[in-house]
């Protein structure tokens, strides 16, 4: 007899906001939004909810972690999808794996050595019973593990995840002094990217092509 894989049956709410007013989060949470996080929720259920990228902005410390929850939770539940929230360090990432089960938002974190990830938390989020609470690292590498790939993206201060990127997407020959160095193909290069340098200066050589993802993301900074 086959066995079937058991979809995660989909959940009616309109609206971001509208789910988290149902969330059963502990006496430890917050009562209810604050009104600049449910203005931001109700921008984007009006107008970014099919938006393929977006970047939400708040200022510093004025409660970016729930809004960017609810709305992974509410792609979870409404449209079956598999959501990872990727943060710039581990102990980000379980910062906000607390606020997570405060909020009543079922969520594993996913960090460091995948041969280390618990087979349980991996199931869970491959099932849409979870979403996976991560690094940037995780994401950006050579040889990503996290499998299936996300639905949703999202990036927790976008603004801090340059160098991850740049680090894995990026080509560098310098003139001289450790193993990248190559003269002949510095030259080169240069030559061709000079008429769009304003100030070469003690430049490294480093090409940086601006990475693809085929999939919806969101930047939360």
């Amino acid at each position: 007899m086959a066995f079937k894989s058991v979809g995660m049956a989909k959940a009616s709410y309109e609206t971001p906001e509208a789910l988290h007013r149902d969330l059963p989060r502990t006496p430890e949470a917050v009562p209810g939004l604050l009104t600049h996080q449910g203005d931001l929720l109700r921008r984007y259920a009006e107008q970014h909810m099919h938006t393929r990228d977006i970047a939400l902005e708040l200022p510093t410390g004025t409660g970016k972690t729930i809004p960017a929850l609810a709305i992974s939770e509410w792609w979870r539940r409404t449209r079956s999808a598999r959501v990872a929230y990727a943060c710039p360090t581990d102990q980000l990432a379980r910062q906000v794996a607390a606020v997570a089960g405060r909020e009543g938002v079922p969520a594993v974190v996913l960090t460091g050595d995948h041969r280390r990830w618990a087979m349980t938390d991996l199931a869970r989020y491959d099932a849409r019973e979870a979403i996976v609470i991560t690094t940037y690292s995780t994401i950006f590498n050579s040889s990503p593990k996290l499998e299936p790939h996300p639905d949703l993206l999202i990036f927790d201060d976008a603004h801090n995840g340059e160098q991850y990127v740049a680090e894995q997407y990026c080509v560098k020959v310098n003139r001289t002094g450790d193993e990248y160095s190559d003269t002949a193909v510095f030259a080169t290069l240069l030559e061709v990217l000079a008429p769009g340098l304003s100030d070469l200066g003690p430049c490294s050589g480093c090409v940086r092509p601006r990475p693809r993802l085929a999939r919806t993301t969101m930047s939360i900074w």
